[in-house]
């Protein structure tokens, strides 16, 4: 199963900043933090994981949805089918 999620801070939860997708969610979040405090390369968005974390905000992941299919997600966010609300959605 591929995971689409979305990346916020704990003070807009619901504004997200990066939507991706992977297969492990508890992984992918930490990934995203270590690569933040520890790579050379600085990139819009761990410039922007940094800068919060410095500011006393946590990072957030949220699931937007779930495929069996590699790639479908980004398929489905590019054509506008983002989900509302709606914490999980199975697509087959």
């Amino acid at each position: 199963m591929n995971y689409c999620y979305a990346l916020s801070t704990s003070s807009a939860p619901t504004e997200y900043r990066y939507i991706g997708e992977t297969i492990n969610l508890k992984s992918r979040l930490y990934m995203h933090l270590y690569a933040a405090k520890n790579s050379k390369k600085r990139w819009p968005l761990l410039n922007w994981i940094s800068k919060n974390i410095n500011l006393g905000e946590e990072i957030i992941l949220t699931p937007l949805c779930i495929s069996d299919r590699v790639g479908m997600v980004v398929v489905l966010l590019f054509l506008g089918c983002f989900v509302d609300q709606v914490s999980m959605l199975m697509i087959t």
